[in-house]
């Protein structure tokens, strides 16, 4: 309701998108308060460090706090479950990080950088969305590529174009090759980046996932002996898996190699 009836408001969209987000990005310890318990650490660590003692060495109540801060870091660190609500809150973080405002957009951003680190695979949710507004050179304003190309940048630890799944590259290199939105500078500058970044931090995903007997054999003595239907229900998938991304790349490549020749970029 604040969004649609105040959108100009953009110091109590913040607040309220605090908030919001607070649902699936706090687990009992914000992740600045860590950091402060780990400041901490190190300065006791360091007043009652004894050379005496020699290396590893350390009074009672030190390692008890060290094990304080791995607990707490634990909390925030243990991938959770991704539920509806989350979805929820992620698809509505996305809505605000392509708004027309440009400080509701970053706060928004960083809010959903940070949903995206903490839920693997979260990207999901909302890439369909950037495709659509990315492919539609009419229905999208400058805003909202904006923003788009802004969440696709991401920072230094969410990079969605370099994501491990050619599922993923298949529709999205595509459309970051054949957009028709750099008409503007700024537009133009984010696509340059996102190019520079990608040709920095790309490591080519496997295209067929295979694993040794060996490994096979010390992951079933770690957990517990497998059915006869698990273990075809594994090749299956693990086959199944390995098609798709052989279809992935080679569609990936041929679009490529027809935009490069037939499209004027």
């Amino acid at each position: 309701v604040l969004v649609e009836n105040h959108s100009d408001d953009a110091s109590s969209i913040k607040i309220a998108l605090k908030i919001y987000s607070l649902t699936s990005i706090y687990f009992g310890v914000f992740e600045q308060d860590i950091d402060e318990l780990y400041k901490d650490f190190q300065i006791i660590k360091y007043l009652y460090k004894n050379k005496l003692f020699g290396k590893r060495k350390h009074p009672r109540f030190v390692i008890i706090k060290r094990i304080e801060v791995q607990l707490e870091l634990l909390s925030i660190s243990n991938f959770p479950s991704l539920t509806d609500i989350d979805r929820q809150v992620i698809l509505k973080l996305f809505e605000l990080s392509i708004h027309r405002y440009s400080e509701v957009r970053c706060n928004a951003q960083v809010d959903l950088f940070y949903i995206l680190r903490c839920y693997l695979f979260s990207y999901q949710v909302i890439i369909d969305h950037i495709l659509e507004l990315l492919d539609n050179s009419d229905g999208a304003n400058h805003d909202q590529i904006k923003g788009c190309l802004y969440i696709l940048l991401g920072n230094d630890l969410v990079f969605i174009p370099a994501q491990y799944s050619w599922t993923l590259l298949e529709k999205l290199w595509p459309s970051l090759t054949r957009t028709m939105h750099a008409t503007k500078t700024s537009t133009q500058e984010l696509l340059d980046c996102i190019m520079d970044k990608l040709c920095k931090q790309f490591d080519t995903p496997a295209i067929i996932e295979d694993i040794n007997d060996k490994s096979v054999k010390a992951a079933i003595e770690l957990w517990r002996p497998l059915e006869t239907n698990e273990l075809i229900s594994r090749d299956q998938m693990r086959e199944a898996r390995n098609q798709a991304n052989i279809q992935s790349y080679n569609n990936l490549m041929e679009t490529l190699n027809s935009l490069f020749y037939n499209h004027p970029l």
